[in-house]
């Protein structure tokens, strides 16, 4: 989906971005990107080993799942939409213990 290596990095330009958001309970990452990526994501997500269970809760513009980490209950949120001209934001989000 990207270029170039962005592992530990954040790299901020005119045409893109991708900017972590970390806290106690868990990381948001946001980019805006030229293309749609979500079905992209969401067809890797359903073909690796990692197993999902679909969340109740609506959101927006994408999916959100449960999944295991070892023994650690894990939330993940896939969302995407329109911003304009050509520009679509993505927001991945991955809750650590959510207690929703």
């Amino acid at each position: 989906m990207f270029d170039e290596d962005v592992s530990g990095t954040v790299h901020i330009s005119d045409k893109d971005y991708i900017y972590p958001l970390n806290g106690s309970d868990g990381i948001m990452i946001e980019a805006h990107v030229k293309a749609q990526h979500l079905a992209k994501l969401m067809d890797i997500l359903k073909n690796s080993d990692v197993a999902l269970e679909e969340d109740d809760d609506y959101i927006n513009n994408g999916y959100s799942y449960y999944y295991k980490n070892g023994s650690k209950k894990m939330k993940l949120q896939l969302a995407e939409w329109g911003i304009g001209d050509n520009t679509y934001k993505i927001q991945i989000t991955i809750i650590t213990e959510p207690t929703d």
